[in-house]
C-alpha cells in the first residue's frame, strides 16, 4: 500500500514516471505518495486464495500367481495468488495484484507411482537347480514426477524502498515475454538501473519530467533517485511498466525420476519345527543414476547479467534482451524444461535457472546411484 504515484508523461505517449511532490528545494524532489507522511506500507492480510484440481487413476493387483502390482497416475494443478511470507506474497505491481495468480510451488502436474513384487516360489525340484531358482524375489519401486514451478524475476523493482526481498527470485518484479517467447526487461521500471531503460540519445526511454541529465550521478539519499533509473547513465527516466507480463512462478524445474530395485534369494538351511533361512539381498537405489535436483529457487534473476554491447555474451543487450555465454538469446521455453545450462561449471545466463546443487549445495540432490548388499538369518 501507499505506492508512489505513477503519472503519464505528457510529452511521451505510453511512458510514465514516478510523480514528485513540490518541495522548497526544487533540486531535491521527493516522490509523491497517497499519504506522504509514510513510505511503503505493508499490510499482512488473509486474502490469498488457492485452488486445486486433480484426477487420480490407480490399479492394484494383490499377490497371486507369484506377483503383485500397485500403480497410480495423478494429474493435478495447484493455483494460488501468493506463496508465503517474505517477498513471496508481495505483488510485482502493487496496483495489479490480480496478476499474481499463478501456479503454486507444489504444483506437480504429473505424478506416477509404481511398485511391483515377483517371486519364483518353488520353481524347480531339481536338487542343485532349486538353490538358484527357488525363493527368489524381485521388487521394484518407481517414482516419476514432472518439474515443479519456481519464481523468475528481474532482480530489481520500480522503486527502491518498495522492494522486499523474496526467496529464490530475490524480488517480485518479473520481466516481459515478447510474442516470440523472448524474455526482455525493456521499458520496465528499475530502481537500480539494471533493466532495459536507457537515457542516452537513440535510447528507448526519456528523462522523467522535471529531472535533468546527471541529476542522480554520485548523489546519496536523494529521494527522486529512488525511482526508475537508466542502465547507461543512472538518470531518472520514464518507464512503460512497473512489472512485466511473465506469469508468477513461470519457471519449471527438472522432472524427478527414481527407480529402486531389490533382488533377494532365500536358502533353507534347516527344516523342522524351527526352520532356519539365510537371505541374501542386493538393493539398487536410483538405479539409472538420474540427477534429481531438489530446488531451483536460487539465482533466478536477470540483474546477474550486466549491460553490454549489441554483440556481447552473458549480458543484457541494449534492446533489453539477454544472451548467454554462446550468444544464445534467453526465451521463456529455456526456463520451463529444467536446468537451463547443460554445463553447471560454466553456466549460461549468469547461472539463472540453475538448480541449487549447481551452486555448490550437495544437499540439493536427491542422491546418486547406490548399491547395497545385506544378509539376514531368520529362525
Amino acid at each position: 500500500m501507499n505506492a508512489p504515484v505513477v503519472a503519464a508523461d505528457p510529452a511521451h505517449a505510453g511512458f510514465f514516471y514516478f510523480q514528485n511532490q513540490p518541495q522548497v528545494d526544487p533540486t531535491r524532489p521527493i516522490s509523491a505518495r497517497p499519504d506522504n507522511r509514510f513510505l511503503a506500507i505493508r499490510t499482512n492480510e488473509n486474502s490469498r486464495t488457492s485452488q486445486y484440481n486433480g484426477m487420480l487413476v490407480s490399479v492394484t493387483k494383490r499377490m497371486s500367481n507369484h506377483f503383485s502390482v500397485k500403480g497410480s497416475y495423478t494429474w493435478s494443478h495447484a493455483i494460488t495468488s501468493g506463496e508465503d511470507f517474505f517477498g513471496l506474497s508481495e505483488p510485482g505491481d502493487p496496483t495489479n495484484i490480480k496478476a499474481e495468480r499463478g501456479p503454486a510451488f507444489n504444483d506437480a502436474r504429473h505424478a506416477v507411482n509404481l511398485s511391483g513384487v515377483f517371486d519364483t516360489g518353488r520353481l524347480s525340484n531339481t536338487k542343485v537347480l532349486r538353490w538358484f531358482t527357488n525363493d527368489v524375489t524381485l521388487g521394484l519401486v518407481e517414482q516419476l514426477q514432472s518439474g515443479r514451478p519456481y519464481p523468475f524475476s528481474t532482480g530489481s523493482g520500480g522503486y527502491s524502498n518498495a522492494i522486499f526481498f523474496g526467496a529464490g527470485n530475490e524480488t517480485q518484479q518479473r520481466p516481459n515475454v515478447l510474442p516470440d517467447g523472448t524474455i526482455s526487461t525493456a521499458g520496465i521500471a528499475s530502481a537500480d538501473g539494471t533493466n532495459g531503460l536507457f537515457s542516452a540519445p537513440g535510447g528507448n526511454t526519456f528523462l522523467a519530467p522535471g529531472i535533468t541529465a546527471g541529476s542522480c550521478t554520485n548523489v546519496v539519499g536523494k529521494a527522486s533517485c529512488s525511482g526508475s533509473l537508466s542502465a547507461d547513465t543512472g538518470d531518472v527516466v520514464d518507464f512503460q511498466k512497473i512489472n512485466g507480463n511473465m506469469t508468477r512462478d513461470a519457471g519449471r524445474g527438472s522432472p524427478f525420476y527414481r527407480t529402486d530395485t531389490s533382488l533377494k534369494k532365500a536358502f533353507r538351511v534347516s527344516r523342522g519345527d524351527n526352520p532356519v533361512k539365510l537371505e541374501l539381498e542386493a538393493d539398487a537405489l536410483n538405479l539409472f543414476n538420474h540427477s534429481n535436483w531438489q530446488g531451483f529457487n536460487a539465482n533466478n534473476f536477470l540483474s546477474l547479467l550486466g549491460l553490454g554491447s549489441s554483440t556481447c555474451t552473458n549480458c543484457m543487450r541494449p534492446n533489453g534482451t539477454y544472451v548467454g555465454n554462446s550468444g544464445q538469446v534467453l526465451h521463456l521455453s529455456d526456463i520451463t524444461h529444467g536446468k537451463v545450462s547443460s554445463n553447471l561449471l560454466a553456466p549460461a545466463f549468469g547461472g539463472s535457472g540453475a538448480p541449487l546443487s549447481g551452486l555448490g549445495d550437495p544437499s540439493a540432490v536427491d542422491g546418486s546411484r547406490l548399491f547395497q548388499l545385506s544378509f539376514h538369518v531368520r529362525f
